[in-house]
């Protein structure tokens, strides 16, 4: 059985269980006239949004939280992910940002700019507890085809970064997914790590040279 949201009119809502979507649209028609449409809870990535974003005018589902976060949080985590480097390899930085407002960021050294990418997913499946349900968002078509789609991994330190994040998910026995997204297309999340990870390249950079004035 499936877990739905029935959408209805003036900000309200209503919890199902259902079959399947079918079946939760078919019982919200024959129980709520003013029913828009039904929306599957049991999608982590999905529960997190209406979390986040739809929630708060659901006004007379008040027990919907405590449903939803029952499984989207904590052991389901969503994390934005990007590497940053000045010049391909060249200083390098990594970072992270949880949909629970968790972020961190580093400086990797030089490094090329997929060594970058995956080392954002490395520190952050890091900071996952044991067990946990996981989506690296990333806008890095490598990583995911490294980690997700089986591509090869022909370069060294690709291949060296990949095998420590296979083995960091078999040690924590992880769950993870990987969501491929179009960088620097306004998505607030991937902006914000993307500015992270530059800061974070460009921290041990001599400063630039001043220019004197006549």
């Amino acid at each position: 059985m499936g877990h739905y949201l029935v959408l209805r009119t003036e900000g309200r809502g209503a919890l199902v269980e259902a079959p399947g979507k079918q079946a939760a649209w078919e019982q919200a028609q024959q129980r709520w006239p003013d029913a828009r449409g039904v929306v599957d809870l049991d999608e982590p990535l999905v529960a997190q949004v209406l979390l986040d974003h739809l929630y708060p005018p659901l006004a007379e589902i008040s027990d919907l939280r405590f449903e939803i976060s029952d499984r989207a949080a904590p052991s389901q985590l969503i994390i934005y992910t990007d590497g940053s480097t000045v010049g391909n390899p060249g200083p390098a930085g990594w970072a992270y940002m949880r949909a629970d407002g968790r972020k961190d960021s580093g400086h990797l050294g030089v490094a090329g700019s997929n060594v970058a990418e995956l080392t954002a997913v490395w520190q952050a499946l890091q900071s996952c507890p044991q067990g946990a349900r996981v989506t690296i968002v990333t806008d890095s078509r490598n990583v995911v085809g490294w980690l997700r789609d089986g591509w090869k991994r022909r370069n060294l330190e690709v291949k060296r970064v990949a095998a420590e994040i296979d083995r960091l998910i078999a040690a924590r026995n992880l769950d993870v997914r990987y969501e491929l997204v179009t960088g620097h297309a306004g998505q607030r999340e991937n902006e914000e790590v993307h500015r992270l990870a530059e800061a974070a390249a460009r921290q041990k950079l001599p400063p630039s040279p001043s220019v004197a004035e006549d």
